[in-house]
């Protein structure tokens, strides 16, 4: 659920024999209209390896915009992104 101001984050992961196929992008356009139809979600946040460049151009293709950089326990630096609700919505 989202956090107390409004952000929740949102992962995924795509076997590898499956990679290439448009799988990714699915996943996180179909998991952005799940997460915002609960209007307490005001920013969905995507964090991502430096190098993962597939995943970044899914996020930015997906109007996600970098945010910071941040130190993740397990993983060590990853990019932030965000996408904030549409006003309209």
């Amino acid at each position: 659920p989202p956090n107390a101001a409004g952000e929740a984050e949102f992962g995924y992961e795509i076997d590898p024999a499956f990679r290439r196929r448009g799988y990714a992008l699915e996943a996180v356009l179909a998991l952005l209209e799940w997460g915002f139809a609960d209007v307490a979600l005001k920013t969905a946040v995507g964090c991502v390896a430096p190098d993962n460049t597939a995943s970044i151009a899914i996020l930015t293709r997906c109007g996600f915009v970098f945010d910071r950089v941040v130190q993740d326990e397990e993983d060590g630096e990853e990019l932030r992104y965000v996408l904030h609700r549409s006003p309209r919505d």
